[in-house]
């Protein structure tokens, strides 16, 4: 599959996906309040949790890709389930917005080394991804501390659609 037909996968899933979530969960339209802030307190969560104790590096195979959809399209983000050895790991890798943009793509059987934090939340483990490499390419995600290298990206969307 080219990168091209990829992206415009990506996207349609991204256009069409919030309005099947809407039509499944009852809600109709409404004035959208309250909306982003859910998505906004779950990347704010989600940062804090980053934690530079627990990083480590290890590689895999992507079994599969996974869109998880917020209420807010700018905060969709792809997660991958990454099978190292016995084990399948969940690694939050960021949002769709941000990874568009970027030369990496993700497919199931893909090989993959992924630099990040490994988390517990609701007895959930999961891994924030710092970095990823793969095919002799690399991604930096998130600086040392674990700040998003898109967080600059998302405070400008923001600001462009409330003008």
């Amino acid at each position: 599959m080219s990168k091209l037909s990829r992206i415009l996968g990506y996207a349609l899933l991204i256009a069409v996906l919030p309005l099947v979530l809407q039509a499944q969960m009852g809600q109709g339209r409404g004035n959208g309040q309250g909306q982003g802030n859910n998505a906004a307190n779950k990347a704010k969560q989600m940062n804090r949790m980053f934690d530079v104790n627990t990083v480590s590096t290890f590689e895999g195979v992507i079994t599969e890709v996974v869109i998880d959809s917020s209420r807010n399209r700018n905060m969709t983000g792809i997660h991958l389930m990454v099978k190292t050895g016995d084990v399948v790991k969940e690694v939050h890798v960021g949002p769709v917005t941000f990874l568009n943009n970027q030369e990496m793509t993700f497919e199931e059987g893909d090989t993959i080394e992924i630099t990040g934090s490994a988390v517990t939340l609701n007895s959930k483990d999961f891994v924030i991804a710092k970095s990823l490499n793969k095919g002799g390419k690399a991604l930096q995600l998130r600086d040392d501390t674990g700040k998003p290298v898109w967080s600059g990206m998302m405070k400008k969307g923001k600001q462009n659609r409330n003008n």
